[in-house]
């Protein structure tokens, strides 16, 4: 615009030091389907090349809304249960608070959200920055620009740190970066996961895929775990042992002494 003169040099200059935050716009969907959204497009793009960008193809699939909710909420639910019975990590990061533009009431939410500005929001894990803590209570600031308070009952992955006396021991101290979860009216404290998890459900009479999540997040990690993990062999193996004890004479009665 500059270069064809729409704009002055000075909004020009103000333009480029404009923090661009693209990514970081939590836009809504009616229905959280990314993975499902992916598939999608490379089986189009596999028959159609770059025209499915401009040629306004509407796709329907098998998928449910209800169905694909649930999975979502399954799908955080047992990762936030999984990370709350392993021990707590070093913090995603530390902001020093003894800086002088935290101490000024005017620029004090201005210091706090450009502190997170390099934190992304992956699903409902929202980062935030510890302010105060107590045993049974830590006083927080999250990214969506909210000040949020949480009590004893939602501090599990924290609450052993908390309890410690000496304060050089303790992981979690004010301007500790941790990640939140908002389940239905209560926040939780949590972290990132360093694990992934997957579902798939599917209607048996017809095959249908009516709910896929192939990972924790499609913008952490695009890789789907659905689709292009490998599965271990289980119990595939056992027909095969299954069928040779058989041939030796084993029946599903035969009682095996196990104890040598």
């Amino acid at each position: 615009m500059y270069k064809y003169g729409f704009i002055d040099r000075p909004s020009y200059i103000l333009a480029l030091e404009e923090h661009l935050d693209l990514v970081e716009k939590n836009i809504r969907y009616e229905i959280q389907a990314d993975y499902i959204a992916e598939m999608v497009r490379k089986v189009l793009y596999d028959e159609y090349g770059n025209s499915i960008y401009t040629s306004g193809l509407k796709v329907i699939t098998t998928i449910k809304k209800k169905n694909q909710r649930v999975a979502n909420q399954a799908i955080e639910n047992g990762i936030i249960n999984y990370m709350n019975r392993q021990p707590l990590r070093i913090p995603e990061g530390f902001i020093n608070l003894d800086d002088k533009s935290f101490n000024d009431k005017k620029t004090k939410k201005q210091f706090l959200r450009k502190a997170l500005r390099s934190f992304k929001t992956y699903n409902n894990f929202i980062p935030g920055i510890v302010l105060s803590t107590q045993p049974y209570k830590i006083e927080v600031f999250l990214k969506n620009n909210q000040f949020i308070t949480i009590y004893k009952k939602n501090l599990g992955l924290l609450k052993k740190d908390l309890a410690k006396e000496n304060s050089q021991e303790k992981l979690i101290k004010p301007g500790s970066v941790m990640r939140f979860f908002k389940k239905k009216k209560d926040w939780i404290v949590t972290q990132l996961p360093e694990v992934e998890s997957a579902l798939i459900s599917m209607d048996p009479n017809t095959g249908a895929i009516v709910a896929l999540v192939g990972g924790f997040s499609f913008k952490k990690n695009k890789y789907n775990h659905v689709t292009q993990a490998h599965r271990q062999p289980g119990s595939i193996f056992k027909p095969f042992i299954i069928s040779s004890a058989l041939e030796k004479g084993i029946t599903p009665s035969t009682i095996i002494n196990d104890g040598l």
